[in-house]
């Protein structure tokens, strides 16, 4: 599939965003309202006496006093709290840490990313979690502090794809965690990788289908629209294999107030469309394994298929077989060991010299041990592959 590589330098950078609203607000002012009491987490909660008094006197300071503290030793406050954010468990008083934490942001205050994600991750109040994904996208609407997030994405994605693969924490909270992602797609790294790592395009595209929000669209195809101009030959694949075309054909089609979301839907449909028809059917089986979202479509049923693509399964040392192999090691979803069992089937009958790859990556046992799956698909799939095997052995 021909596709033409964009840099990021031709992509805008993001607009800016203010982060705020008036709900969010009102809260935060609420917050800020009460008496603090920290010397009462001094000792047990981690909390030194130094500590203690410090963050209180900075609680009570105006903003611009408030930065002027921190420029002078931002390591100090970035201790503080981060001892708050992994110590402290009342509701009460991250919300407070958090509402200072704000303030300070996006002064120097890189250090805010980890106890944010303290609360994200620890938290079950939705509240303080919008307070944390919107200081996020504020910390990430400065470029440099972008690559000190992605580096360490195992640790702060998960928390952020919960949000989006549970649906809870209300709409504003949805939006501010998308924005975080489309933040981070405006950099070349994370746009080729952040599908591979965190799975985002399906998981975007679930929330796309069923949003009652312009904004939460809009939020969601400007990160597509990213991935697939920045990004192409990791994207625009992943897109088509989950079925982004009809979604996103679709919504070219209505009418939206955003005139910028209107522009990005026709560019995105029409480059969806045009890599699509270029596709020949193996093209589109190899993009859909190498996704590892394999599902039963046509193609792994057809003997036809499977006769005229077999010999490229051998091409480069068994690429295509090796990645059938990785699938049935990695994967734990029901439908994708199943339609794996099945491919891996068909290739050892056409090319039973492919036994001796799976035996040297453990496949062969890793399939024959599927036998006693509690799916009914998984162990009537792994049965029949592994007939082929015991047939072939002795072909």
């Amino acid at each position: 599939m021909a596709t033409e590589t964009i840099t990021t330098e031709e992509v805008p950078s993001p607009a800016s965003v203010i982060f705020s609203n008036g709900y969010l607000d009102e809260i935060v002012e609420n917050i800020r309202s009460r008496t603090g009491t920290w010397s009462r987490h001094v000792g047990a909660d981690g909390l030194t006496d130094e500590q203690a008094t410090t963050i209180a006197y900075i609680d009570k300071l105006p903003k611009r006093s408030k930065l002027e503290a921190l420029s002078k030793d931002p390591s100090f406050y970035a201790n503080i709290f981060c001892t708050i954010f992994t110590r402290i468990t009342r509701v009460d008083v991250l919300q407070s840490a958090l509402a200072l934490a704000a303030d300070l942001i996006p002064g120097r205050f890189l250090y805010s990313i980890d106890m944010l994600r303290g609360s994200l991750s620890t938290c079950d109040d939705y509240k303080l979690k919008d307070l944390a994904a919107q200081s996020y996208g504020a910390i990430l609407s400065v470029k440099c502090t972008r690559a000190l997030f992605w580096a360490k994405i195992t640790t702060y994605g998960p928390p952020l794809l919960e949000i989006l693969r549970s649906g809870k924490g209300g709409l504003q909270l949805q939006y501010y965690t998308v924005l975080v992602f489309w933040l981070l797609s405006f950099e070349l790294e994370p746009a080729e990788e952040l599908n591979k790592k965190c799975d985002i395009i399906p998981i975007v595209l679930d929330i796309m289908k069923i949003a009652i929000k312009e904004k939460i669209i809009r939020v969601s195809v400007s990160l597509f629209y990213n991935l697939v101009t920045i990004a192409p030959e990791e994207n625009i694949p992943a897109l088509l294999v989950v079925s982004g075309l009809p979604v996103i054909k679709s919504m070219a089609q209505r009418k939206w107030t955003d005139v910028e979301l209107e522009s990005d839907l026709v560019t995105l449909s029409t480059t969806l469309q045009e890599a699509h028809d270029s596709m020949s059917t193996f093209d589109e089986y190899v993009s859909e394994l190498t996704s590892g979202r394999l599902r039963w479509s046509p193609v792994h049923k057809s003997i036809d298929f499977w006769k005229r693509n077999v010999e490229q399964f051998k091409e480069d040392n068994w690429k295509l077989l090796k990645e059938l192999a990785k699938v049935i090691s990695t994967s734990s979803d029901n439908t994708v060991l199943a339609v794996a069992s099945n491919d891996i089937g068909q290739v050892i009958t056409e090319l039973p010299e492919g036994l001796k790859v799976l035996q040297q990556m453990g496949t062969k046992t890793k399939i024959m041990e599927m036998m006693g799956h509690p799916d009914p698909d998984v162990k009537y799939q792994a049965l029949k592959a592994t007939q082929v095997f015991v047939a072939r052995a002795f072909a």
